[in-house]
C-alpha cells in the first residue's frame, strides 16, 4: 500500500481558491467602474467669488490688537 503525497492536491487547492477569488475581485472592479461610467455627472452648487471693496489693499497690513 502506496502513501499518495498530498501536496499537488493542496497545491491545486490553493491556486484554483486564489483564481476564482482573483476573477471576483477583477468582476466587482469592473462593475463599480461601469457603475460610475453609466452615472449621470454629479453638479456642484457655483460658488460665488467674495465682493471685493473698491479701495486699494495697503501694504503692510495694520495690524490690530
Amino acid at each position: 500500500m502506496a502513501i499518495e503525497p498530498t501536496e499537488p492536491k493542496v497545491a491545486k487547492m490553493l491556486n484554483w481558491a486564489y483564481e476564482k477569488g482573483m476573477h471576483l475581485f477583477y468582476k466587482t472592479l469592473a462593475d463599480d467602474i461601469e457603475k460610475e461610467m453609466t452615472s449621470a455627472p454629479i453638479k456642484k452648487a457655483a460658488v460665488e467669488s467674495p465682493k471685493r471693496s473698491s479701495e486699494p489693499v495697503k501694504w503692510p497690513l495694520p495690524v490690530t490688537k
